[in-house]
């Protein structure tokens, strides 16, 4: 955190020094259109904090199907509210920028700036949420690099050397820039330590409920594409009451993509019974 936090500041400071060449009417735009980002910043912040709990429940519980379901959605919805906010600024930004100031030369430039920097609103928020669940997983080392990659790896370089070659609209492209390739990047270390790398072996442990009581529950190991259901157990006052048939077609629509096995012995007819009626040979 203190990494990352040195790294925003040191990307202030470098933008800062850059920007004053270009007028202090520039300075002052800049400065207005980066308080009008922070509605959407504080926005997905919300949203990013609220999915980390639930993200480092579910995965030390070791449900990567819920994880991921989480992350999707966070994702999904701080992207929508990111391309909502994205519109509202298109159509409106001079009136978001006249609340700051009447001066027509800062509402020109800051207009201008405003106009570039919310293309970062899209795809903020799902890196974001991307951040947070790679520290809710407690992978240090991914966490760390995410941290310092968005300003430290991607913006401080580009926006150098964006404004050397494009001038004031490559210092303003540069965060939209760096924050879409942040989010790939995110993406990327998520797919593979939550869809590739750590799917190889995965125990998992599930609950039946009867009006929000506990009244049972399913335990299963995921391995090499194959689903092993090692015990499903219902309280006796519960049993013959369909749970454990929901148990199994809950279990069928989690691990769609897995082969779906398990162990009865011989002589346990009714286990056995019941297996067959749910499709196991």
């Amino acid at each position: 955190s203190s990494v990352s936090q040195f790294l925003m500041g040191a990307a202030v400071m470098i933008c800062n020094n850059l920007i004053i060449n270009y007028g202090n009417n520039t300075v002052a735009g800049m400065g207005i259109a980066t308080k009008v980002m922070t509605i959407g910043t504080y926005i997905f912040m919300g949203f990013a904090v609220g999915c980390q709990p639930l993200i480092g429940y579910n995965y030390g519980a070791k449900n990567l199907p819920r994880v991921n379901e989480i992350i999707k959605k966070g994702m999904i919805i701080t992207s929508g509210l990111g391309i909502i906010l994205t519109l509202v600024l298109f159509f409106f930004s001079k009136c978001f920028i006249s609340f700051f100031t009447p001066l027509p030369e800062v509402m020109e430039k800051g207009n201008l700036i405003l106009r570039g920097l919310m293309w970062s609103l899209p795809v903020f928020g799902a890196q974001m949420v991307g951040a947070v669940s790679i520290q809710a997983m407690g992978k240090s080392k991914a966490s760390f690099f995410v941290s310092i990659l968005r300003q430290g790896l991607l913006y401080i370089p580009l926006v150098l050397m964006l404004n050397l070659v494009f001038g004031l609209y490559g210092l303003i492209y540069a965060q939209p820039i760096a924050d879409f390739f942040a989010l790939v990047f995110t993406g990327g270390i998520i797919y593979y330590l939550n869809g590739k790398g750590e799917q190889s072996q995965i125990q998992s442990t599930g609950e039946a409920y009867e009006e929000e009581v506990a009244v049972g529950v399913v335990k299963v190991k995921v391995e090499g594409g194959i689903c092993e259901i090692s015990s499903i157990y219902l309280l006796a006052e519960h049993r013959s009451r369909g749970y454990g048939s929901q148990i199994i077609t809950q279990l069928r629509q989690i691990y769609a993509e897995e082969e779906m096995v398990l162990w009865v012995l011989e002589d346990n007819i009714k286990a056995r019974c019941f297996y067959e009626n749910n499709g196991f040979v």
